[in-house]
């Protein structure tokens, strides 16, 4: 049978997101503060502002999807068999719902030993489970509900595959109009570049660079969201403004 998953912030971030609270207890503790400003000084590229900087969107929608894919060699239609999602207020900077759904592939709908050796996802996790169309119906309404589905609110993204071209080729292939809420969102590598002068590799390179421990499965959608959420909270805490950084742009 189908299940959406739909899981509370408490149940499914507490063990890995990087909460405001910790940040500012750590700061607080004996020698933090002169290592903070040497290591401040090592790749902050902006200038410090006050942590409380209000940033520019409501809401920020931290987004990893996991695909179909085989090992060295290009898969015709890649399909979309993860889909997390996590809600963090802009303000408290604090996860407040989380969308989390496995999708059955239709084009491939046997994964690849690679594909499970990347992600952790096995065949068991997605038989039986919503299709790519089913499960965009289900997000719209989670996010309708989650009061995000405006330019207040705006997607998190580590790199711009996710939104540029997996979702665009698949919503293409199947015959499905795009929502425009997806058009345009935040690729947290270039604000981390636009933060640190230096663009980073990926997931696990910005919380190396940024002190953070990395939780969960690199390559686990709701795990990589996790992570992202801890990144977009150090870079929030230090003073950084969001701006989206990507655009499809729709005739």
């Amino acid at each position: 049978m189908s299940q959406i998953m739909i899981r509370s912030p408490k149940n499914v971030l507490q063990r890995c997101y990087f909460p405001l609270t910790q940040i500012r207890t750590k700061k607080q503790t004996a020698g933090v503060d002169s290592l903070r400003e040497r290591n401040k000084q090592r790749y902050w590229r902006f200038p410090k502002t006050n942590t409380d900087t209000r940033q520019v969107f409501d809401y920020f929608l931290v987004l990893d999807f996991e695909a179909t894919c085989l090992e060295n060699e290009k898969i015709g239609v890649q399909e979309i068999i993860e889909f997390p999602c996590i809600k963090v207020n802009a303000i408290t900077l604090e996860p407040e719902a989380v969308f989390h759904q496995y999708v059955m592939p239709t084009v491939n709908p046997q994964l690849s030993d690679f594909c499970t050796k990347l992600t952790g996802i096995t065949q068991e996790m997605v038989e039986g489970q919503c299709n790519f169309k089913e499960t965009l119906k289900h997000f719209s309404k989670w996010i309708q509900e989650q009061g995000c589905a405006t330019n207040r609110s705006a997607f998190v993204t580590s790199g711009d595959w996710d939104l540029k071209i997996l979702l665009p080729k698949q919503c293409h292939h199947e015959g499905v109009d795009m929502p425009n809420y997806f058009a345009s969102w935040i690729n947290i590598k270039q604000a981390f570049a636009d933060a640190t002068g230096q663009y980073p590799r990926g997931i696990i390179d910005m919380m190396t660079r940024l002190n953070l421990k990395h939780c969960g499965r690199l390559h686990s959608g709701l795990d990589d969201c996790r992570n992202l959420t801890k990144i977009l909270q150090k870079l929030a805490f230090e003073g950084f403004v969001f701006h989206k950084t990507g655009f499809l742009w729709k005739s």
